[in-house]
């Protein structure tokens, strides 16, 4: 059976009340790049899991362990691509 998971992106955001927009503020000054709030939809809709380095990036944002919320990160998405194979 799989558990699908919430989405630990959508769940960070949304605990500190922050849109996408202010997300990507605080990633690009964490990370120097130049994500945007079509990213961040992505993630949060599970179409497409950020590298290794934004999702270090994110729990530094959210104030998360970033082993913890690395973790989860994986787990979500590995359970959402398994999901969508059965389909």
């Amino acid at each position: 059976m799989i558990v699908l998971t919430s989405n630990p992106i959508k769940t960070g955001r949304r605990e500190l009340n922050l849109t996408a927009d202010e997300l990507c503020v605080r990633l690009n000054q964490i990370l120097g790049s130049n994500k945007t709030k079509v990213d961040v939809s992505c993630w949060e809709s599970s179409k497409h899991k950020p590298n290794q380095e934004t999702i270090f990036a994110l729990a530094k944002v959210f104030n998360k362990n970033p082993v913890t919320f690395y973790k989860a990160v994986q787990d979500h998405f590995q359970a959402w691509n398994q999901y969508f194979k059965k389909e």
